[in-house]
């Protein structure tokens, strides 16, 4: 029986390994880009709740020193009390709720605590064109959003300060620097990272054990289709043997009554009375019998020689052994050493400078010379057919190396 060779399968299971590592790889890039956007989703949403607590805690302290807004020359009253340079609001804010607080009259800052790269506070800078200084001065509208602040990506919130008029008249600030939230996700994101990566790994090897597994398995069922087509061929010439043997004693039979019915008889074999009677049969005729009764045995012992060894070939009867040998194509001869035998063929260790399709003569130790044809050389291993093959000559073979098969 032929079986699928290990180097396809091998084959069949990369392809299959890198499929698999393709698609893992895209799960996981989708899977990682997923969760870090829903993470920065995340982390707005809540740095835009912690936005919302700061501003209301913001106003709170503003309400401890008044209740009425008014600027005037530049300055800022809450009732009576100045803001200008007042960081004692601000920094109560920034200890209660964290992040920073700056108060604007009109749109300059005159207290906060957000400070320049080199520690300095950024009193007495304007409020920079853009989205927020429109919602605020034009809009007269609060507004909730990333902003940057003085080159820092912040999550801020501005209010308008109104006067009793309802005039803008300044700007009440509250932030968080946007690393302070998106930090988190992203120590989430590497756990997720981790945690996703070791899942797809296992997943993978998983993959890899049941595919190893289930080629296994088909390879099995293959074989054993194998065995069992092969049986019903072996059962097929079976019968087909039994048909022509009983065709050929048909055949023996018809033949010899056939002769009977013509009194072809030798002289020896003639009854004396018969002698008496007339002539003897011709011994062209004696002869032209025993040609045809050594013929017919001739085909009949050849019969079943060709029945046999088709038999044994059918069945794939293989003998490994390790016998020296040599091969000849044409004026051409190399050693080898014979690793496996049969009636139809034989394996040997490959020589050097032989090729498919080619016909050679293998000489075995202790045995007759046999044609044969390279069928296939790989591995070390060169396969020959035998082109010509007496079954008498592989039993007595057989008989003779019992203990070397």
């Amino acid at each position: 029986m032929v079986k699928a060779p290990k180097r396809r399968v091998s084959r069949l299971i990369l392809r299959l390994m890198l499929l698999v590592g393709v698609v893992v790889l895209v799960l996981g890039t989708v899977i990682v880009a997923l969760a870090a956007y829903m993470l920065r989703q995340e982390a707005k949403v809540t740095a835009q709740e912690r936005i919302e607590t700061n501003m209301k805690v913001a106003w709170e302290t503003l309400r401890q020193k008044g209740t009425t807004f008014r600027l005037q020359n530049g300055q800022l009253f809450l009732g009576d009390h100045l803001l200008n340079n007042d960081t004692e609001i601000v920094d109560t804010v920034t200890r209660v709720v964290g992040g920073t607080c700056t108060i604007f009259a009109a749109d300059v800052r005159i207290s906060t605590n957000v400070m320049k790269a080199d520690g300095v506070q950024v009193i007495g800078t304007p409020l920079a064109p853009g989205p927020v200084y429109e919602t605020i001065f034009t809009n007269k509208r609060p507004f909730r959003g990333e902003a940057d602040v003085l080159g820092v990506a912040t999550m801020a919130g501005y209010d308008p300060i109104l006067d009793a008029s309802g005039t803008v008249i300044g700007v009440l600030y509250v932030g968080m620097k946007m690393d302070d939230f998106l930090s988190a996700a992203d120590e989430t994101l590497k756990r997720i990272l981790l945690t996703t990566g070791i899942v797809l790994l296992l997943v993978s090897v998983l993959f890899y054990l049941l595919a190893r597994r289930s080629l296994a398995r088909k390879q099995e069922e293959e074989e054993q289709h194998e065995e069992e087509r092969w049986a019903g061929r072996k059962d097929e010439i079976s019968l087909a043997n039994a048909l022509e043997r009983e065709r050929l004693e048909v055949y023996i039979s018809s033949t010899a009554r056939a002769l009977s019915a013509e009194n072809i008889f030798t002289p020896a074999a003639r009854p004396v009375s018969a002698l008496q009677e007339g002539p003897l049969v011709s011994s062209a005729a004696a002869e032209q019998l025993s040609m045809q009764s050594d013929n017919l045995s001739r085909e009949v012992e050849h019969f079943h020689d060709v029945i046999k060894v088709g038999g044994d070939r059918r069945q794939f009867e293989r003998h490994d052994c390790h016998l020296p040998a040599t091969v000849q194509a044409g004026e051409q001869k190399e050693t080898t050493v014979v690793v496996n035998i049969s009636a139809s063929g034989a394996r040997l260790t490959s020589p050097s400078s032989l090729s498919p399709g080619e016909s050679v003569e293998l000489t075995i130790e202790g045995w007759s010379t046999i044609k044969a044809r390279i069928v296939s050389s790989d591995g070390g291993v060169t396969r020959l057919q035998f082109l010509i093959l007496r079954y008498s000559d592989w039993r007595a073979w057989m008989d003779r190396n019992q203990k070397v098969v």
